[in-house]
């Protein structure tokens, strides 16, 4: 009796398996779509299981690569300005989430989680998750965002107080070869990408980018630093800080899936310049 309990319900798993496979991708134009299409959205986050908008636990925000390629988005953290309840704050050095009212600027990303595709990337030490350039991802890699806002703590841990930002990204399929991007922004912004994706004969799924990004910045005017006539070095400047908002990021990411396994790895080198002298050091230094 027992194992016919086992054999049924393995089953009834294989049977809700196959129907949530059959499920039809949504288009990227979610503005054709009719209502009842939307609800049979898939998410991930919610339930950390793959399940209808409809019948997630939560509300839930999704942002599309449609979206992003539409809007122009050239980071995270323009995607997440665009999220209801969510916002970002800029010092100049670094951008910071905030959300639900909390997270002042230069505050740390500790009450909200950011995944990619499910893996948590807040750092150990000031559980902060980076959304600007220093993040681990080229905005063209991202198959959507979603957003699960309220405690996620039960299921994620204590980052996922106010939230849950999960990036999923594509799949070399989604590729489906090579690709070479380069593009020119002003400030000096430069940036070129070379990505491979393709699913192999054998249904092995690979996925590999490199890119890198080069920018000066800005000249800045800091008033209050002009006022201060009794520093020979700061009248020199007379409050402008020069050459010194520069962005420089080198990525590399790489996924590989096979026969329900997934190896992915990301790596980033960036460095920003800090013209605002923050933490008391000379400015224009």
């Amino acid at each position: 009796m027992l194992l016919l309990r086992v054999l049924i319900s393995g089953l009834l798993l294989s049977i809700g398996v196959a129907h949530a496979t059959d499920q039809a991708s949504a288009p990227a134009d979610l503005t054709s779509l009719p209502f009842e299409r939307l609800l049979d959205m898939e998410v991930v986050t919610a339930a950390k299981i793959a399940s209808q908008v409809s019948d997630a636990p939560s509300a839930v925000a999704i942002v599309t690569a449609q979206d992003i390629r539409d809007y122009g988005y050239r980071t995270l953290a323009d995607i997440i300005n665009s999220m209801r309840g969510l916002y970002t704050t800029y010092d100049r050095s670094w951008q910071y989430i905030g959300g639900r009212g909390f997270g002042r600027p230069g505050d740390y990303t500790g009450r909200l989680m950011v995944m990619v595709d499910g893996y948590a990337t807040n750092d150990n030490i000031y559980n902060q998750a980076y959304v600007d350039n220093a993040g681990l991802l080229d905005t063209e890699l991202i198959e959507r965002v979603e957003y699960v806002p309220g405690t996620g703590s039960v299921l994620y841990g204590n980052n996922a107080y106010f939230g849950i930002i999960n990036v999923i990204t594509k799949k070399g399929r989604d590729i489906g070869g090579a690709q070479v991007a380069g593009e020119a922004s002003s400030y000096g912004g430069k940036k070129g990408r070379a990505t491979f994706g393709k699913q192999m004969e054998n249904g092995a799924d690979v996925l590999v980018s490199a890119s890198w990004l080069d920018s000066d910045g800005r000249d800045l005017y800091f008033p209050e630093f002009n006022n201060l006539a009794n520093d020979p070095n700061v009248a020199l400047n007379r409050g402008v800080a020069r050459n010194l908002d520069y962005t420089v990021a080198k990525r590399l990411f790489g996924k590989l899936q096979f026969q329900g396994w997934v190896l992915e790895g990301g790596y980033v080198d960036h460095r920003k310049g800090a013209p605002a002298a923050a933490y008391g050091v000379d400015f224009n230094a």
